[in-house]
């Protein structure tokens, strides 16, 4: 909740979690509870576990047409390949 709390309307909190660990699924649920249950999204889990989640401080409803186009910006401006997380980006569910 403090960390929903210092950011702005287009913040996001960026957390590393450890998928295979037991706490994981109350981690989330925590998130979730403190963001509110549609503004959490995570990439797939890496092959050591780790998982990236991002918790939006305010929802926002975006197509995947949306977001890709997003991705492609970034994918532009600095070379990364954005496009290619959409694939195994997703939001989590409650």
């Amino acid at each position: 909740r403090h960390c929903r709390q210092m950011l702005t309307d287009e913040g996001v909190m960026t957390v590393n979690l450890f998928g295979r660990d037991a706490s994981y699924g109350r981690t989330l649920a925590r998130i979730q509870a403190a963001f509110g249950p549609d503004t959490v999204w995570a990439f797939k889990p890496t092959r050591d576990g780790n998982t990236i989640v991002l918790a939006l401080k305010v929802a926002q409803s975006l197509t995947r047409l949306e977001l890709l186009a997003r991705a492609e910006e970034v994918q532009a401006r600095w070379g990364l390949p954005a496009t290619k997380w959409l694939k195994v980006f997703k939001q989590v569910q409650a």
